[in-house]
């Protein structure tokens, strides 16, 4: 967003059947920070499938899933600079 434009969010976290953990994480990281960083309630979404449908199933997953009317999609390993938004516009 343009300097002293305010704009809204959303972190949405697409588990793809994975059984190491990754839902319980996300999830106890949304309740802290609601409580506790003013994180906005439901800013942070978890959605589960059932099954592992490779990294497509889950980027279009997620994809359908948003709000807004941008969209920046990082894996889990950081490749993507979330700073980068701005560059993105």
């Amino acid at each position: 967003a343009p300097t002293g434009e305010r704009f809204s969010f959303e972190v949405i976290v697409v588990d793809d059947g994975s059984r190491d953990g990754t839902v319980a994480v996300a999830e106890e990281y949304a309740r802290r920070a609601e409580a506790t960083k003013g994180l906005p309630r439901g800013a942070l979404r978890v959605l589960r499938l059932s099954r592992n449908g490779g990294k497509g199933a889950a980027v279009r997953r997620g994809a359908l899933a948003t709000r807004g009317k941008l969209l920046l999609m990082a894996d889990a390993d950081g490749a993507t600079a979330v700073a980068d938004l701005a560059k993105l516009e």
